[in-house]
């Protein structure tokens, strides 16, 4: 297997280092004591050198990464699953502090059935990996079998491993990214963080390999989620990351709800965490899915075992979400509204007699009431879950009219995100609509503030502009212009500032 390009070190003998640190963890990495695990050998870290190449490409010569920060990076993309393989993990601190928890009082790590070990392993890989670094610093036997001096930067490479697993919000989390000297460690994790959750493609799941090795249902699923992702492609700009699913012909549709469903939102809640560090240092990556052409398909259907499964996965995870949903709304509501659940509960009483656009329409009232009366969050909670229900059902012009109040209320509880992320699927819409200037216009107002929000200012100026254009008079589109201006100062993009802001500037 060749070795990567390492395209972001320029840094000969940073270069020869990481070289040997590959062919030093390569035997280890080809280990098998998971089995029930997709690929994690060091095809996987070379596949993760190219994404976060392709990851941080976009990064402007006074931001790119320094040869040191790539060093790093890219020891943390070989080092940072290396736990996963460590069938003596009981020689870790990390173990070694699971064994004295009061649950396995007088017991030995040897004494713990296989797949108790194993599913220990699983959970704390990250942490044994960096104490599989620690192991290997100015050591005489080397763990990881390669000795990592000081001048490796071993305390950044630990310090990324064990964070790739971490919540992001966590206080430990934000201690071991913390940016220092040369290394932005914030960046680096999520690049890495990214990078690892992409590499989710066909490349990483053999399934010829299920007829040699005991996989239980759950196992099986995660096998063919990646056998149905034929390729994560990376694309700087608007095109951004595209997960191309290749379902067999005759059960797209099924295939579609089972596994795009869990997929997306994944990736974009992973995004989502390091929305605006990527910002900060002018990257913007987008999620969205596209699908192989059915002539070229050459994938074939799950068993019905594991069909059932996959499906009772997907009920079972939104039956959730709609539980949660109507606790968060309906909890609220008892709270201090007492008037709009009386009127929910009427409404719902009636759905079966009236139209669904009449429900969303009547819904959407009770919200912009209930925002009145200071319930914003509960507000657009509530709205969003009906809106999720029964937009498909309503016609486009009822669709747009919901989902752009929805997304007003959203923006006033300060949740952009949210609002961005429903508008940017309904902007061929939008744009389709041609007897109803004034929702058009609301529409791009809506979308290029959500997206001025998230600092996505290119695109904010876009959708402002169009807005502009279909202002109702000249007072707004003045106000709407000034809007443009802002945007535009702040991305520094002095050539595309309004017209009449210029104008405003040279008088």
């Amino acid at each position: 297997m060749a070795t990567p390009e390492f395209s972001r070190l320029n840094d000969e003998v940073l270069r020869s280092r990481l070289v040997q640190l590959r062919d030093a963890v390569k035997p280890i990495l080809e280990g098998n004591y998971l089995s029930s695990f997709t690929d994690h050998t060091i095809s996987h870290s070379d596949y993760l050198c190219g994404l976060v190449d392709k990851l941080a490409q976009p990064l402007s010569d006074c931001s790119r990464l320094s040869s040191q920060e790539a060093f790093v990076l890219y020891a943390g993309c070989y080092l940072h699953d290396v736990g996963l393989q460590n069938e003596h993990a009981d020689l870790t601190p990390t173990i070694q502090d699971v064994m004295r928890q009061p649950e396995f009082h007088g017991r030995q790590w040897g004494d713990l059935a296989s797949e108790t070990r194993k599913e220990i392993v699983r959970r704390e890989h990250h942490r044994i990996s960096g104490d599989m670094v620690t192991q290997s610093i100015d050591a005489s036997d080397p763990t990881l079998g390669i000795t990592l001096t000081q001048d490796w930067q071993p305390g950044q490479i630990r310090a990324l491993c064990v964070a790739h697993c971490l919540e992001t919000g966590t206080d430990e989390y934000s201690h071991l990214t913390k940016d220092w000297g040369v290394f932005r460690m914030g960046l680096l994790s999520a690049l890495l963080r990214l990078a690892d959750i992409c590499d989710e493609s066909r490349r990483r799941s053999k399934l010829y390999l299920e007829r040699t090795r005991e996989l239980d249902l759950e196992a099986r699923s995660h096998w063919w989620r990646h056998y149905y992702v034929a390729d994560i492609e990376l694309r700087p700009g608007p095109q951004g990351i595209v997960i191309w699913f290749d379902f067999p012909a005759d059960r797209r549709s099924q295939y579609r709800e089972l596994f795009c469903a869990g997929e997306i939102p994944e990736i974009t809640t992973e995004f989502g965490h390091h929305r605006s560090l990527l910002a900060s240092h002018g990257l913007y990556w987008m999620v969205r899915s596209a699908e192989t052409p059915e002539a070229q398909c050459t994938t074939r259907p799950m068993d019905n075992d594991l069909e059932r499964y996959s499906a009772e996965k997907v009920a079972s995870r939104r039956k959730e979400q709609a539980e949660q949903d109507q606790r968060l709304a309906l909890g609220r509501l008892k709270e201090g509204r007492p008037s709009i659940q009386r009127s929910v509960s009427e409404l719902r009483s009636r759905v079966a007699t009236i139209s669904a656009a009449e429900q969303l329409s009547e819904f959407t009232k009770l919200a912009v009431h209930l925002c009145r009366l200071g319930g914003r969050r509960e507000a657009w909670t509530m709205l969003w879950g009906e809106y999720n229900r029964l937009s498909q059902m309503v016609p486009v012009k009822d669709r747009l009219e919901a989902a752009v109040k929805l997304t007003e209320l959203m923006a006033e509880d300060g949740s952009s995100e949210y609002a961005f992320r429903i508008l940017y699927r309904l902007q061929n819409d939008a744009t389709a609509l041609q007897d109803d200037t004034e929702l058009q216009y609301r529409f791009f107002l809506a979308l290029g503030r959500s997206q001025a929000d998230m600092l996505a200012f290119a695109d904010a100026a876009d959708a402002l502009a169009r807005a502009a254009k279909l202002a109702p008079d000249e007072k707004v589109r003045m106000t709407i212009e000034a809007e443009i201006y802002e945007v535009c100062m702040l991305r520094g993009d002095f050539a595309q500032l309004p017209r009449t802001a210029i104008r405003g500037q040279s008088e």
